[in-house]
Formats: structure tokens, C-alpha cells, sequence
């Protein structure tokens, strides 16, 4: 299975640099043979799943990668190329089926919160970041939503959490450039 995959991951990623049509074809058929005894071995597992999507990706082949990962049921994965194709509607419902039918960990909620910044859905953005931080308080979480408020433009919201985020971890290096980022927002480009 290994073997595999890399096999697969290797003739995708050379197949895309190929100038030469016959050997990029060539490659992409070594990949594809590669990804399908893959499949064969374990026709679940998540990485060859990945893989063999983004190599579906890297041909065009955007409906087949869909194909393979509505089949699969990896509702995971398939909210990620949802995202990753820029269909963010279709990522959002993926998602919102997952919260509803009680997946409500950190990588369902960071999903809902990075599709409501692509949407710029400001109500959205409040409530997952909200809910991602009382499910997992940590530096990196807060931080995400500081940056999803300056992102969709909640600049007050985004003052007051740095403030507290400051109180709470004065020694976060990472301070400094969230300040920089919200002057500017704020149009205060010189003492940005």
C-alpha cells in the first residue's frame, strides 16, 4: 500500500511539471495504476483517498476526484475538496450535516469558520469561532479567530479579543503582528 501511494504521489507530482503531452500522459497513467491497486489493497483508507483525489485534481478530472470521495463517504474529505475547488456552498453543507449529526470537533468547526471567511458570512464567523474556542481553548484557536474577525471586517470584535488575548498571553510573539494587521484595517497605515 505504501509503495503505492508513493509511486502515485511521485508520477502525479513529475506529470504536472512534464512538458512532453505523450509523457505526462504517460506518468499520469503510471499514477493512476499506482492509485487504483491502491484502492484495491484498502478501498478506505483516507490517505490513498487524498491522494488519488488530488490526482484527479491535477489532471482536470474534478468530478471524478467528487466521484471518489462521495463513494468513499470521507464526508471529511470531501468538504476539503468542496473547499479546496472553491465550491464553498457545497463545503458548507457537507460540513453542517457533519455539526448536525454531532461531529462537532475542532476540524468541523475550523471548516465551518474558514468557509464563513471565504463567504465573508460575519454571523457565522462569531458563532464557529465562538464555539471552536469552548470546545478547545488554546493560543492557536484564539488567534484563528482574531484573524477571522479581521477578515470579514468585525475590527471592534477583533480590538477587544486581541485585548483580552494579550491579558491572557502576554508573551505570545504573534501579538505584534495581529496589532499591525488591525491598524491597518483601521486605516492607521503609519503606525502600522
Amino acid at each position: 500500500m505504501e509503495n503505492a501511494l508513493l509511486l502515485g504521489q511521485l508520477a502525479t507530482k513529475v506529470a504536472v511539471k512534464e512538458k512532453n503531452p505523450q509523457q505526462k500522459e504517460a506518468l499520469f497513467g503510471v499514477a493512476a495504476s499506482a492509485f487504483e491497486q491502491a484502492k484495491k489493497i484498502n478501498p478506505r483508507d483516507k490517505r490513498m483517498l487524498y491522494y488519488y483525489a488530488e490526482h484527479f485534481r491535477a489532471r482536470g478530472q474534478d468530478e471524478n476526484a467528487k466521484a471518489l470521495l462521495a463513494e468513499s463517504q470521507e464526508q471529511e474529505l470531501l468538504w476539503d475538496h468542496y473547499f479546496q475547488q472553491g465550491q464553498y456552498e457545497d463545503a458548507r453543507k457537507v460540513l453542517e450535516q457533519l455539526y448536525k449529526d454531532g461531529t462537532k470537533d475542532s476540524a468541523v468547526l475550523r471548516g465551518l469558520l474558514h468557509v464563513a471567511e471565504k463567504t465573508f458570512d460575519r454571523e457565522a464567523v462569531k458563532k464557529y469561532s465562538k464555539e471552536l474556542i469552548a470546545f478547545d481553548e488554546t493560543v492557536e484557536n484564539n488567534l484563528v479567530q482574531i484573524e477571522a474577525f479581521l477578515k470579514v471586517g468585525l475590527i471592534k470584535e477583533a480590538e477587544y479579543k486581541l485585548q483580552s488575548f494579550k491579558e491572557k498571553y502576554p508573551s505570545e510573539h504573534r501579538i505584534l503582528l495581529l496589532q499591525a494587521q488591525l491598524l491597518m484595517r483601521q486605516g492607521q497605515l503609519e503606525k502600522a
